[in-house]
């Protein structure tokens, strides 16, 4: 090691004898005013040979190359490293592009100190087709849209540093394509027509292609002279459209269309128009009127002041709707099999009958009076979000389930309590997702999975889980930050529960974990884990777990169980006479 410091010297003094006045030859960055992060402070290496104790020089040039650390025998040295410190390196390595006609994504490589110090300046209304999309490690990135005019186009972006108050400006050129390979500017929509809807009404797809963005695109409704207007709804699935490399937009839509409560049949023409291209796509939707077989099937619900409700869409049309008794009862046509949307600001109760077997996306979204909901255990299919956004904020919204829950089908609620019947056999990936005002959930003999996420985010304090459950999915209770104590079986039964998922309580505050099955779980990965202090890794939370008492040494050797065996009880008398108090 003293050989290598002698030969350090060595090179130094080389350099200082080729040098005139024994100064060290200043290395600077790409500007005038720029350092780089290799060479902060060079004028330390400059001047720390002039004062010092004749180390001066050679500190004064490590304090140049290490930002001033080394330059404690130099005044030089001290200067260089400050400087260094002060003077932040921002740089765009070749802030001047020229990209061809397509829709390109443009990366360039940024030198800076802290990309959280950046702002983007383009100005929109001049340059529509040049967007900032990012910084990402040492590279910012712009995209531009295809360009379909006959002339190349240049656009500029401002990038600052606002810690220093650098800027740089950089330009992007963007060629034009052949006039022969110009393609061929056109909206298309599919369907190009809904011909003879039922009178029942229901939700459709419809997919529209071609160069526009949502920016400039609108919609226009001509229900002619009917005097029933607003029956049907034109609505982005996606929220936006996606693009292809070509600069094709596509935009899948959904078509919501209500009942046609008369006998006569209506329709209505929409058209799309792009004016940028002087671009249009029409679509006529037709419905048919209502005709009546003679079988009739209620519905019954009540509402909070007592009006008639006059709207919703089922399988089958409306044929009356009166409030009688207290009650208001809406009156079916056939058999109803599906409630495929209803939304009412008046609904609080509903019941649906025993023949429904089909519940579609969204099928109760926007109902804000709702408090309680009776679904029966004939229900097949359980669509998207059912009761999205909807659910008395006040006094809460309480759901009685007696058939499987499907994916998603509660998510995105004002869901406060549901009561699970014993046709509740599975709960669906996301069932509840986003459902932060559920609290309480009872479960039946008769539930075997509970699906991935299907309580994420949720309010739930306390769950008591069935002896009948095997499964629980990964990530099912994560972020659910009030949910303090967790029981799995009960001993009555069998416990027959055999896996957990990978953190299923991630995030979550789960204080106590009580499970009855006499043979460890299969341990998923992380299972009851947290982030350490540091955020920079997991480790095991201090939640007790409670066992069967000739388990116990069991549970303390398996596997991903043994990593919590300092917390691991016996399940005794007192615990047990405490959890009859447990919702």
């Amino acid at each position: 090691m003293k050989r290598f410091y002698f030969l350090i010297i060595a090179l130094v003094f080389a350099l200082c004898a080729c040098t005139p006045g024994g100064d060290v030859e200043e290395v600077t960055g790409p500007g005038s005013e720029q350092t780089t992060p290799n060479n902060p402070g060079n004028d330390g290496g400059e001047n720390g040979d002039k004062p010092g104790d004749g180390n001066g020089g050679e500190s004064g040039e490590e304090g140049g190359k290490n930002e001033g650390e080394g330059g404690e025998n130099g005044e030089g040295g001290n200067e260089g490293g400050s400087e260094g410190e002060n003077e932040p390196l921002f740089e765009i390595v070749e802030p001047e592009r020229t990209v061809g006609y397509d829709s390109d994504i443009l990366e360039f490589t940024i030198v800076y100190t802290d990309k959280n110090a950046l702002s983007v300046i383009i100005d929109e209304e001049k340059y529509e087709w040049l967007w900032f999309s990012g910084v990402r490690e040492d590279k910012i990135y712009f995209r531009v849209s295809p360009n379909h005019g006959e002339t190349s186009r240049t656009g500029e972006a401002v990038v600052k540093d606002d810690v220093t108050g650098k800027s740089v400006t950089v330009r992007i050129t963007q060629m034009c394509g052949p006039v022969q390979d110009e393609p061929v500017r056109e909206m298309i929509l599919t369907p190009q027509s809904f011909d003879e809807i039922e009178a029942c009404g229901g939700v459709f797809n419809l997919t529209l292609e071609g160069y526009f963005d949502t920016d400039g695109l609108y919609e226009k409704y001509d229900y002619g002279e009917s005097s029933d207007s607003e029956w049907c709804f034109i609505q982005s699935e996606e929220g936006f459209p996606t693009i292809s490399d070509t600069g094709l937009y596509t935009d899948k839509m959904l078509v919501r269309v209500l009942p046609n409560l008369s006998t006569e049949a209506r329709s209505v023409t929409v058209t799309f128009r792009y004016p940028k291209y002087d671009l249009t796509a029409t679509i006529v939707i037709s419905q048919k009127g209502y005709v009546s077989d003679g079988e009739q099937t209620q519905l019954r619900y009540t509402t909070s002041d007592g009006k008639i409700i006059t709207d919703g869409v089922f399988d089958a049309p409306i044929i009356s709707n009166v409030y009688e008794n207290g009650e208001g009862v809406i009156t079916f046509d056939g058999s109803l099999r599906q409630v495929l949307a209803f939304v009412s600001s008046k609904l609080v109760s509903v019941t649906f009958p025993e023949s429904v077997e089909e519940l579609g996306d969204s099928a109760m979204c926007g109902c804000d009076k709702l408090r309680k909901v009776v679904i029966g255990s004939n229900v097949k299919k359980m669509g998207y979000a059912i009761f999205e956004w909807s659910g008395d904020v006040v006094n809460g919204l309480e759901v009685e389930v007696n058939s499987p829950i499907g994916n998603n089908s509660f998510a995105l609620s004002n869901i406060t309590k549901v009561v699970c019947g014993s046709g509740v056999t599975s709960i669906g990936d996301e069932a509840f997702l986003y459902s932060r005002d559920l609290s309480v959930v009872k479960f039946a003999e008769g539930l075997k999975t509970i699906g991935k996420k299907a309580f994420s985010s949720t309010g739930l304090l306390t769950i008591k889980l069935p002896n009948s459950l095997e499964t629980i999915g990964d990530d099912a209770f994560e972020y659910c930050r009030t949910l303090v104590m967790v029981v799995i079986g009960n001993k009555d039964g069998v416990c027959r529960f055999k896996e957990f998922g990978s953190l299923v309580f991630y995030d979550s505050v789960v204080a106590t974990l009580v499970c009855y099955a006499t043979n460890p779980p299969k341990y998923g990965d992380y299972m009851l884990y947290k982030d350490s202090d540091d955020g920079m890794s997991l480790e095991p939370t201090t939640c007790v777990i409670f066992v069967p008492q000739n388990s116990w040494s069991k549970y303390r050797s398996a596997a991903g169980w043994k990593a919590h065996s300092m917390y691991i009880s016996s399940i005794t008398q007192t615990l047990e006479d405490g959890l009859k108090d447990i919702e």
